[in-house]
């Protein structure tokens, strides 16, 4: 089983709640030049699970037009800061990919690997692949690879 994480990108710093930022032009572009390599490596989604707060809602609709096959589902679970939820969350689905938020995604990754809570940050528009035997965790889960858009050709 693979699980999959992808924070949101750059999103504005103002808006009437936190709830209600939205991403910018800027965070839609990186997000964008990411999805061009995922596309193209053996792998995809079984499920979008994605937090309800806009940037990560729009995030999660940017690989759904990657991924139009895929179901999506948002979930409060992803906007809550209880990593160990994630698991039980992504146990219920094939191969899922959690679109969400920090420091909750990195815990949840470092959690997956067995390692301290602060061990696997993940930048914005950052993203992450695993391999696990199964949910809940009965091993520690093997780090296929991560990338940012910092880390692409061409720079952020």
């Amino acid at each position: 089983m693979f699980v999959a994480l992808l924070r949101h990108g750059i999103a504005e710093d103002r808006a009437p709640t936190d709830y209600h930022r939205r991403l910018t032009p800027r965070g839609r572009y990186e997000l964008d030049r990411l999805l061009d390599h995922l596309v193209r490596i053996p792998w995809k989604p079984g499920i979008i699970l994605s937090s309800p707060l806009v940037r990560a809602d729009q995030t999660a609709e940017m690989v759904a037009h990657r991924f139009p096959t895929v179901p999506r589902i948002c979930t409060e679970v992803l906007a809550m800061g209880d990593p160990e939820a994630f698991q039980w969350i992504a146990a219920d689905h094939p191969d899922p990919l959690l679109v969400g938020h920090e420091p909750t995604l990195g815990a949840f990754g470092a959690r997956l690997l067995g390692a301290p809570m602060s061990a696997f940050p993940l930048e914005r528009a950052g993203f992450a692949l695993f391999e696990v035997e199964r949910l809940p965790l009965t091993r520690p889960a093997r780090l296929l690879f991560s990338m940012s858009p910092r880390w692409l050709p061409g720079g952020p």
